[in-house]
């Protein structure tokens, strides 16, 4: 009942039904929001922070 007027009040003041559905199983949108950022921000952090490594470890192979 509580969580019925919640969402009926929610949805009134704007908030989009697909948010309720994240704010009901938050653990399922982490995983989505995870899978995501390893494609784009993620990929591109381990890229930069794996390039310095791989060139110092370049240069003690040619030493």
């Amino acid at each position: 009942m509580v969580l019925e007027r919640l969402s009926a009040r929610l949805l009134a003041d704007g908030v989009p039904p697909s948010l309720l559905i994240d704010l009901l199983d938050p653990v399922g949108m982490q995983h989505a929001l995870a899978s995501e950022l390893a494609e784009t921000e993620a990929g591109r952090t381990l890229a930069e922070t794996d390039l310095p490594r791989a060139v110092e470890q370049a240069d003690a192979q040619t030493a």
